[in-house]
């Protein structure tokens, strides 16, 4: 640890990330679509200090909350969700008198992560292990979903809410299990219908496939029961970070689910998907089913040219 940098005791701290159906950070210039969704912070500061949480900074789509107790702070953080769920699923923000009456709702998808470690505080600027494991964490979950760490639940005495293990993640040095608090808001967003990429010309999809193996400039990573997710875009915690202008920071996700690996765009100029031997198929905040073999491009046609994420289903 370098001069000037000290560590906390053990703290938890929770990432709450609020992302329309395109990214805010995709949205400059919509000032609607600000004035919503800092309604919607306004909500999570609330939520948070009335349990003694300190919201220490909004980067982006997301806010940072440190908390005092594990307790507590595992309380809040369902009850953050609780109360997003009650603003999305009522069509329109409380308190939407202050809002122009042209404003158009925005669809959110909410993700939370929360880690309970000790961390390096520089300047009063926060960082360390547990400031990234977090960003994974929130990164990994699906939307309307809250991941937390096995380290917070071992500094609870008696957790009173179902769990769910959804395997681990890293930085790199630490390993971290994770750990979903399951609640009735999981997955309650984005019900579009998932189309099939169908390869052609004899190639034949694998049927009961039990992973998908991604490639990417070197970089290999396996979606299945162990990491059930794979993100990719600009952002630099993603598993893929695809540096290009037409990809947005987390532009598109890998998940497994119910024995199937679909692929859905979140982002502003959507995903190319072509399966061996078939025709591409366009996205843009829509979900496509991988089968068998092909490649992904975020955000331009795929040409010799393009970036390329290769994926197997075996």
């Amino acid at each position: 640890m370098t001069s000037g940098v000290f560590q906390t005791n053990p703290m938890p701290r929770l990432i709450v990330a609020i992302r329309g159906m395109v990214g805010l950070q995709d949205d400059k210039g919509d000032w609607h679509t600000r004035q919503q969704i800092e309604h919607y912070f306004d909500v999570v500061t609330e939520v948070s200090q009335e349990s003694d949480g300190i919201v220490s900074s909004y980067e982006n789509d997301a806010a940072f909350i440190t908390f005092s107790h594990p307790g507590e702070a595992l309380k809040a953080t369902v009850k953050i969700l609780d109360r997003l769920m009650e603003e999305v699923e009522g069509g329109a923000a409380a308190g939407s008198e202050a809002l122009d009456s042209t404003t158009q709702v925005v669809p959110l998808q909410i993700r939370l992560g929360m880690h309970y470690g000790p961390l390096d505080v520089d300047m009063g600027t926060l960082s360390g292990s547990v400031m990234d494991l977090t960003k994974k964490m929130v990164t990994r979950a699906k939307p309307n979903q809250i991941i937390v760490s096995q380290d917070l639940l071992n500094a609870i005495k008696e957790v009173d809410y179902q769990t769910k293990p959804l395997g681990s993640v890293s930085d790199g040095g630490n390993n971290v299990d994770m750990i979903e608090i399951v609640t009735e808001h999981a997955g309650k967003v984005d019900d579009t219908p998932v189309a099939q990429a169908v390869a052609s010309d004899g190639v034949t999809a694998v049927v009961g496939a039990t992973q998908t193996v991604l490639s990417f400039q070197g970089t290999t990573v396996t979606v299945g029961a162990q990491q059930p997710v794979v993100v990719m875009g600009r952002d630099l915690n993603n598993d893929f970070i695809v540096n290009v202008e037409t990809a947005s920071r987390q532009h598109a996700r890998v998940e497994f689910d119910n024995g199937t690996f679909v692929i859905s765009d979140h982002s502003t100029n959507g995903t190319y998907v072509q399966p061996t031997g078939g025709q591409a198929v366009f996205i843009k905040q829509q979900a496509v089913q991988l089968q068998g073999s092909g490649v992904i491009s975020l955000g331009q046609p795929i040409t010799e040219h393009s970036l390329l994420i290769q994926y197997m289903c075996q």
